[in-house]
């Protein structure tokens, strides 16, 4: 859990490029080239029909449907 690793870490820790958790909710638009790992924070998944059709969403809907 999140919160153990942080009391164990407290300041002993790299942080990793924003790349490697890429918040779609937050940042939003494709401007940032390439992330490793994309997360749908909140509440609007690209699954969910509350999603709004996005450039993030037919890219999932692609990897959903070729994988």
């Amino acid at each position: 859990d999140q919160d153990v690793l942080n009391d164990i870490f407290k300041t002993n820790y790299t942080p990793l490029p924003m790349s490697f958790n890429y918040l779609i909710n937050i940042f939003g638009s494709l401007k940032f080239k390439d992330p490793l790992i994309v997360h749908w924070a909140g509440k609007t998944k690209p699954w969910l029909s509350n999603c709004p059709d996005t450039e993030w969403k037919r890219l999932w809907n692609h990897y959903r449907t070729t994988m």
